[in-house]
């Protein structure tokens, strides 16, 4: 894959409507508002890297990547259907932290698909790196990548920083193909995209109208995506499928302080806190 490329060509999206001799911007694939690392309620266009890293880089997984291989498997996602009949009720959460993390209770929480990973321009503009991935950076380096502040020539502007290479730009560019991978392996089946559909996974084709993407679109934009996939340019924990929460709790009680602090926090009842803590 050139570094340079858009993992697609096929456009899921209605196409770039024109408002007076302007085109629409990008930023009207974003999100209305979001949360920044530190919980602050924020508009994505005050910074768009910001909005970017928080929606994309699973920073909070990063003090786990050397027990990562007792916590999910390394291969591709299981499919939808697949997800269903092994009991699982699908659960959308907008956190990439807990994106394809399953529970002793039956749930398994999916990151719904943003409409700008659709969009072509936001990939030209702000997941456009020159330089390939570095797989085996130390945790400590990819948790400052996450943490790093936008640089201030990109805040409030929306324009590209492509021109530039850094490692951040690297890394985010990464964490997107990988996030987009394990999508076209949950969706492989005309069943996995109707299940899709029914969970809200999949962003409408034109919200105004409320039309939505077609199953043919989707064949053709999934094998794009695979023709242009490769590992290398991945990030590690999206060449994994599904994590269990049990393990991820174990592990974080254990090597983060303050010690006994789950990875995942709030419990209806004893039952719950045991099966995803112990099983």
């Amino acid at each position: 894959m050139s570094l340079y490329s858009i993992p697609f060509q096929t456009n899921l999206l209605k196409p770039e409507a024109s408002v007076g001799n302007s085109v629409k911007s990008n930023a009207d694939n974003f999100s209305a508002l979001h949360r920044d690392q530190k919980g602050k309620v924020q508009n994505p266009t005050g910074s768009i890297t910001e909005f970017l890293k928080t929606e994309l880089i699973p920073s909070k997984l990063e003090p786990f990547r050397k027990h990562i291989w007792a916590i999910g498997g390394k291969h591709a996602a299981v499919p939808l259907n697949y997800q269903i009949a092994f009991g699982r009720e699908i659960i959308a959460w907008e956190d990439i932290n807990l994106h394809l993390v399953w529970n002793g209770s039956g749930k398994i929480f999916i990151k719904p698909l943003p409409r700008f990973l659709l969009d072509s321009k936001v990939w030209r503009e702000q997941l456009n790196s020159p330089n390939p991935y570095n797989p085996s950076p130390t945790a400590g380096n990819t948790r400052q990548m996450a943490q790093t502040p936008p640089s201030q020539g990109n805040a409030g502007t929306g324009q590209s920083q492509s021109s530039s290479s850094s490692p951040e730009a690297d890394y985010l560019r990464s964490c997107a193909l990988g996030f987009l991978y394990t999508y076209i392996c949950l969706i492989t089946h005309e069943s996995d995209f109707a299940i899709a559909k029914e969970k809200k996974l999949l962003p409408l084709r034109n919200p105004r109208e409320g039309t939505e993407i077609d199953w043919d679109d989707w064949k053709r934009f999934s094998r794009e995506v695979l023709s242009q996939h490769s590992h290398n340019n991945t990030h590690w924990r999206f060449q994994r499928g599904e994590l269990r929460l049990s393990r991820l709790n174990f592990f974080s009680r254990f090597t983060q302080f303050p010690l006994f602090t789950s990875y995942v926090r709030g419990w209806r009842g004893y039952g719950s806190l045991v099966r995803d803590n112990v099983t």
